[in-house]
């Protein structure tokens, strides 16, 4: 591949372009489609004729396994019939600060029980042949001043806590994360060599990394750092 190839390869090429929240364009020399990336945790976003899902606190409110696998699977079938390559979901935020907006889209406050429900979601999409991704990477727990905020945290807790329900989709052998706005001990978690790093070299993640869309503060520094496609491109 020449260079301006591998840059669009990890490049996106704008927001909602066609059906989809963000895409990767085709790369004919290589025999690259192209890939279509779209929300949400509770069903394909921006299309006609689509299923609303439960919410992922509604989902884990089950404690059943079946159902939570079950769920993934349906969630897949929907996502492939319309197109879509990579779901960006599911949502694994902890339920921390009660006013988060985004809190239903998750699991809830207890970690065991939210990395067996994100982890059996993670099977059931990519059964169906679409990439999971998990997100928001990581202690994106409010969205208060989400972009400027910069989440303080020890090792112990970061690895105890907040880790592990990306750790159980790694297991589950997960496509994609999604690294988030906020910063971490200051640095900006798309750009913070440390967390990410604990995810390829630690938890040994094979997947692929992209920013939450326009959360790349700088393309050199964000890429050096670990992240592995800048979303939404175009800019």
């Amino acid at each position: 591949m020449h260079l301006k190839e591998k840059t669009e390869l990890v490049t996106g090429i704008g927001w909602a372009v066609g059906a989809c929240v963000g895409n990767l364009p085709q790369i004919s020399s290589i025999d690259f489609p192209g890939m279509c990336l779209q929300d949400s945790p509770t069903g394909v976003r921006f299309t006609t004729k689509n299923s609303v899902f439960p919410s992922g606190l509604n989902i884990a409110a089950t404690f059943d396994q079946t159902l939570m696998h079950s769920n993934g699977v349906a969630l897949g079938q929907e996502f492939r019939g319309k197109g879509v390559n990579v779901a960006l979901t599911p949502m694994m935020n902890m339920l921390r600060a009660p006013a988060g907006g985004r809190n239903w889209e998750g699991s809830g406050g207890d970690v065991y029980l939210t990395s067996k429900s994100v982890s059996l979601q993670v099977r059931g999409i990519q059964s169906q042949g679409v990439i999971a991704t998990a997100k928001h990477f990581i202690l994106n727990e409010q969205e208060i001043d989400r972009q400027n905020v910069s989440a303080k945290i020890d090792e112990k807790t970061l690895h105890e806590v907040y880790l592990r329900p990306f750790k159980a989709c790694i297991d589950e052998n997960l496509g994609a994360i999604m690294c988030s706005y906020n910063r971490i001990n200051g640095d900006y978690a798309c750009a913070n060599s440390y967390t990410l790093g604990l995810l390829k070299d630690q938890l040994g993640f094979k997947g692929f990394v992209m920013s939450d869309w326009n959360a790349a503060p700088d393309t050199v520094v964000t890429a050096n750092a670990g992240t592995d496609v800048m979303m939404p491109g175009g800019d």
